[in-house]
Parts: structure tokens; sequence; C-alpha cells
């Protein structure tokens, strides 16, 4: 998916997301425990790389993670950097377009349950009604996407989450990985 193409995703798209997940060539693992790993990897003439996380939550069905990363009401509960969230518009049942702000972000978001799996993926694009907001650095995602599966162990689920954005600012990914390793969402 191209940053400010509003466009509805394609099996290809989904695949990618999966790929980039699943293949860990070219991938450095900077963070290792029993039920959180942190890898990233340089993207060649971009200076921020992609993370990506694998964790798992014993307790917890794939059908409820997948649930909480879809609920605007709830991710005000366990999204803590959230400032603001506002749907813009619905294409159809599974791709529509919305305002996050924790940075600010303009993103179509578009999702895929194939009964195994669940995805999610989104990408930045523009929106007449939203330009950048003066106190905000408009920050764009080229690639952010969420895999819920059934955990390898056989309990509860495994979330995995890759993300291609740049916040346009001085932000050191030892500190993003920080934040988003240490929220429970649910």
């Amino acid at each position: 998916m191209d940053i400010g193409i509003v466009k509805i995703a394609e099996d290809k798209d989904f695949e990618k997301l999966k790929h980039l997940y699943d293949d860990n060539n070219d991938w450095r693992l900077d963070y290792n425990k029993p039920d959180l790993s942190v890898w990233t990897k340089s993207v060649s003439g971009i200076s921020f790389r992609m993370v990506k996380i694998r964790t798992r939550f014993p307790d917890v069905l794939p059908e409820t993670l997948y649930d909480v990363l879809h609920d605007p009401e709830y991710r005000k509960v366990w999204d803590t950097h959230m400032i603001e969230s506002k749907d813009i518009g619905f294409f159809n049942p599974n791709n529509d377009i919305g305002y996050y702000s924790s940075k600010d972000f303009v993103l179509q978001r578009s999702w895929l349950d194939t009964g195994i799996e669940q995805l999610i993926l989104n990408h930045s694009v523009f929106h007449k009604n939203y330009p950048p907001r003066k106190q905000f650095v408009r920050a764009t995602s080229y690639l952010t996407g969420y895999i819920v599966r059934p955990s390898r162990n056989g309990d509860g689920s495994e979330l995995g989450y890759v993300s291609h954005t740049d916040p346009h600012g001085k932000l050191p990914v030892w500190k993003i990985i920080a934040k988003g390793t240490k929220v429970h969402i649910v």
C-alpha cells in the first residue's frame, strides 16, 4: 500500500504483513524474553527502522484480543498514548479511514479475519478535513499491522505487531519499544 493512496486492501497486502512478521531474515533481535521478542530492521535509503514485536497472552482468546484492537471506546483504556481518535469514513465492512493522535495520523485501516488468524493493517492517507495540526507533528505510517493468532504454546493468543512509521521527530527506537511493550491491553 502506498502513502496517500486510498484503496481497498488486497490479499497481497495482507500477505506482505504476514511475510514481514513471519520471516526473521534481515531483522535484528533486540530483545528476547519468553513471552516478548522485539526485532528491528534497517530500510535502504530511510533513516528510521522498522520494528516487529511478538508477544503472548496466555489467558486471552484470539477473538477477544482482536475485538480489543478494534473497539475504539476500549482503546481509550489500554492505549495510554492516544489523545484523540475519530472515524472519518468507511468504504466497506473491512476498510475505513480514521484520525488518530498520539502523534498526528490520518490512516486507512483494513482488516481480515480468516477464521484462523486476524490481521489489521494501516498506512497514512491524506484527507482535506484533517490537515496537520499546529500542536502536533504529522507522522507517516508506511505500513503498520497487527496479527492475532492462537498461541504457539496452545494457550491464549499471540499478538504480532509490525511498524514502518516515520514519527518526523526525534524519538529514539528504545523509547518507542519501552513504551509499546509495557502497555497491557487486556
